[in-house]
């Protein structure tokens, strides 16, 4: 490991250190490279650099740096990282694409129309698929340090996982998008992809060639596919991460069934219009998500030219990773930061507090997630359900549960865990 300190003649540059990226590329390692980046993070400050093999990626560590680059336009491109090229179909979804107006379009039309279906008889396969392909990004691959031996001789789970991606772009795009322009109508808007062929349909009235092109079959069917990966994987995560916390916590799944009960009742199920009605099952999700933040470093950024944060010079090309893990439990901006502690979202009255600025699971700036209010709402409508026509308790005689992270090295799921389900009647 080395590590470079100033530069000649230059403002200082943020520590640089070279390491072996092979072990952090393990499954066994997922808890261990948070607490690898908390730990670095105490030795160099708020912006360090880490060589990956010939990848600078800048990690950014402190709420004040990270609002300051997340919100910078020359800091919010993308990466050329061969994983995530397969995943966006070469950099066609809404996720990998570099700004521009093509992003700006599809972003706004997205946010208008989060809406997705999928029968029950395809869920068991595609969620094994998704889970194959999140756990194989989230581990990194060889081709993302050497891009180019995708094209000679790539690894066995670079190929899995193209033929993986060419599965889900085929089942969600390709053949909903062929069905969905059969049976179109105009005005019948009944879900997301139906939502993108009215748009285009209008952008052919309108006749802006720039945005019939920004709206082409492969960008739509691209975005269905980011939609359903990014979307249903962290917020499955989410929800797995709050049952586990809740049947460890008793004390705070009672205190949630008793607002879900006395709001709403045993008469009718939770909806989404009641979620501002619910501080307490809202602040269960921004505590879950606090202290076991689904991506622990969020998207990876890239910056598109020379730029700086901070005094930090930062070159062109350089990969910025957004280190939620290590901000969300600071301890000197989070009280008691490894406690579950819902309450610290919550006002003396019980009102939900406004979110912290140092609450960064959805990103921030530029490229903050545009699902994020959905996501919400959707967490904590099912959430509401559940509680309120379940309880979660540990089995008998087990008084803990291992709370440490699973999954892989960028995308924490919880460790499998065992509790007990009883119907409240």
């Amino acid at each position: 490991m080395s590590v470079c300190r100033k530069r000649a003649n230059k403002r200082p540059i943020a520590e640089s250190l070279t390491v072996n990226c092979a072990p952090i590329c393990r499954s066994s390692v997922s808890s261990s490279i948070v607490d690898i980046a908390s730990k670095w993070t105490e030795d160099y400050g708020s912006v360090f650099c880490v060589y990956f093999g010939p990848q600078l990626v800048v990690a950014l560590n402190s709420v004040e740096v990270a609002y300051e680059a997340m919100t910078k336009s020359d800091m919010a491109g993308r990466p050329f990282v061969a994983s995530l090229q397969l995943l966006s179909g070469g950099g066609n979804n809404i996720g990998q694409s570099q700004m521009g107006p093509k992003l700006r379009l599809h972003r706004k039309l997205a946010t208008k129309a989060l809406r997705y279906t999928l029968e029950d008889s395809d869920f068991q396969k595609i969620r094994k698929i998704n889970d194959d392909i999140v756990f194989d990004y989230g581990n990194g691959m060889v081709e993302d340090i050497v891009p180019g031996l995708r094209h000679v001789y790539p690894t066995q789970k670079y190929r899995k996982t193209a033929q993986d991606i060419g599965f889900l772009q085929n089942f969600f795009g390709w053949q909903q998008l062929d069905l969905h322009k059969k049976n179109f109508t105009e005005g019948n808007i009944t879900d997301f992809i139906d939502f993108m062929i009215q748009a285009r349909k209008e952008a052919e009235k309108g006749g802006d060639p720039e945005e019939i092109e920004m709206l082409k079959d492969v960008y739509i069917v691209m975005d269905v596919v980011d939609l359903f990966t990014a979307g249903t994987d962290t917020t499955r995560s989410t929800l797995n991460w709050m049952i586990k916390y809740l049947s460890l916590y008793p004390d705070k799944q009672d205190k949630l069934r008793a607002e879900i009960n006395a709001v709403i009742g045993r008469e009718r199920l939770p909806l989404a219009a009641d979620r501002t009605k619910l501080p307490y099952c809202e602040s269960v999700m921004l505590e879950t998500m606090r202290v076991r933040p689904p991506l622990p470093f969020a998207l990876v950024h890239a910056a598109t030219c020379d730029t700086k944060v901070g005094e930090y010079d930062i070159p062109k090309g350089a990969i910025i990773g957004l280190n939620v893990w290590t901000i969300h439990h600071n301890p000197k901006i989070w009280l008691n930061a490894e406690e579950f502690s819902p309450e610290r979202f919550l006002t003396a009255d019980e009102k939900l507090d406004p979110r912290p600025r140092s609450w960064l699971a959805f990103g921030t700036g530029t490229r903050v997630c545009l699902g994020e209010n959905s996501a919400k709402t959707e967490l904590i409508t099912i959430l509401a359900c559940l509680i309120q026509n379940f309880r979660f308790r540990l089995p008998d005689g087990v008084k803990n549960l291992d709370m440490t992270p699973g999954g892989c090295a960028f995308v924490h799921t919880p460790l499998p865990y065992e509790v007990i389900i009883e119907k409240i009647n």
